[in-house]
């Protein structure tokens, strides 16, 4: 029997299949922990998903504007070129790796 898959392997598993953008898997993320999406999602859930990516960029990604109280902050574009060549550089480096 297979063991469960965490919401980590589940998102990083989602974003192979769909290429869905960081501002999409970010609230995917959230839904597979129930979890209202957040900074702590942002930096500690995408840092699990994804962790080549590093904490100073991961930090930057708390000022957009669907996690900032006041939802002013940095737009979904603004989001996906600060989180997109991470993640995505990520995924190809475990496909990369040997099993």
């Amino acid at each position: 029997m297979k063991p469960k898959m965490s919401a980590f392997e589940k998102l990083r598993k989602h974003a192979r299949e769909t290429g869905d953008p960081p501002h999409v898997l970010a609230q995917v993320l959230a839904k597979l922990l129930g979890r209202e999406l957040c900074g702590r999602v942002i930096v500690g859930g995408l840092g699990q998903a994804f962790p080549t990516i590093p904490l100073d960029e991961l930090l930057k990604a708390t000022i957009w504007r669907r996690v900032t109280a006041d939802g002013d902050g940095m737009s979904d574009a603004e989001f996906d070129a600060l989180l997109g060549k991470w993640i995505a550089d990520d995924l190809v480096s475990e496909e990369r790796s040997p099993t």
